[in-house]
């Protein structure tokens, strides 16, 4: 999703739809954000976000996406750097473990 031409609201709707698809409660994030760009400065840089940001994404922003999500008896809080770039986007961060993992059911 993190191409450009994005409007960041897109990539919140994205992550909304998915967690609805999983059951799996949005709650916490429905009137936050769920990532912010990264770069200039320390710290939640513009664009962040959030269902009411229509900043489209521009090649060679670096995002921080960052979802929070609540389970029955767990709480996750994942983020990693999104490079965005004129083809595919770039995942910067390097996971320890299969995130996949998390979203799997029985």
């Amino acid at each position: 999703m993190a191409r450009p031409g994005t409007e960041v609201r897109e990539l919140f709707e994205f992550a909304r739809q998915e967690c609805t698809k999983r059951s799996i409660d949005f709650s916490y994030a429905e009137n936050c954000e769920i990532g912010h760009s990264m770069g200039q400065r320390p710290g939640h840089e513009e664009p962040v976000v959030h269902p009411f940001n229509s900043t489209a994404l521009e090649p060679n922003m670096v995002l921080a996406i960052e979802p929070m999500f609540m389970m029955p008896d767990e709480y996750y809080h994942l983020e990693d750097l999104v490079l965005v770039t004129d083809n595919a986007p770039q995942v910067l961060s390097k996971t320890r473990w299969d995130i996949g993992e998390i979203f799997t059911f029985e």
